[in-house]
């Protein structure tokens, strides 16, 4: 099974489990109520927590509609918060748009590989991901905190000397749709812009 296909099928997994808990509603409203006029507020407590902790497992954080945007930033989100990474995530994409799924997980798949990879060890470790189509155009704009070693940025991944196949792969896909990739890092944060044109 290729990466993808795990993406797809967790982001299907997770809507059934929505699903499953929404069908569930009235179940857990009653119990509650029935625990509120008994004032037994320790089982309210506990029910809560149990019911949360349901939502968390099953929530997405993309919901556009577009099953290859929203199943890949699920499960790099679903990845980002298993190694304690805190996710910032905005998107504006129609459902469907004139764009070769294979090609946007290609670029997508790469930046959000290495944004967790340079993220990971920072001391504070946060990601950021906005995705806009805008007349015809796809942005995709990430940036990340990125651990120093030896007091340099250890994402030094550039568009000067590219290093690994993760950014050759972007730069070859966007260039594919005549567009542009831009890499900015400082001392420790690391941020890549790409502009494809459909």
């Amino acid at each position: 099974m290729t990466m993808y296909e795990k993406q797809v099928n967790e982001n299907i997994s997770n809507d059934r489990k929505v699903r499953e808990i929404r069908h569930d509603m009235k179940h857990h409203l009653r119990v509650l109520n029935e625990y509120a006029q008994h004032n037994n507020y320790n089982e309210i407590k506990e029910y809560l927590s149990h019911f949360a902790n349901d939502l968390d497992d099953a929530a997405n954080v993309s919901n556009t509609g577009n099953l290859t945007i929203d199943s890949l930033v699920n499960f790099y989100a679903s990845k980002a918060s298993d190694k304690g990474i805190d996710f910032e995530y905005t998107a504006r994409v129609p459902e469907n748009f004139e764009f070769n799924s294979y090609d946007i997980n290609i670029v997508l798949g790469n930046i959000m590989d290495n944004a967790v990879k340079y993220s990971i060890s920072a001391k504070e470790p946060k990601v950021k991901l906005d995705i806009v189509f805008r007349d015809g155009d796809l942005y995709i704009v990430e940036s990340n905190i990125c651990h120093k070693k030896n007091g340099k940025n250890e994402n030094k991944t550039d568009l000067n000397g590219l290093h690994g196949y993760g950014i050759i792969n972007v730069s070859r896909i966007v260039e594919k749709h005549n567009g542009k990739v831009s890499i900015e890092h400082t001392d420790d944060r690391y941020v890549i812009k790409t502009v494809t044109y459909t």
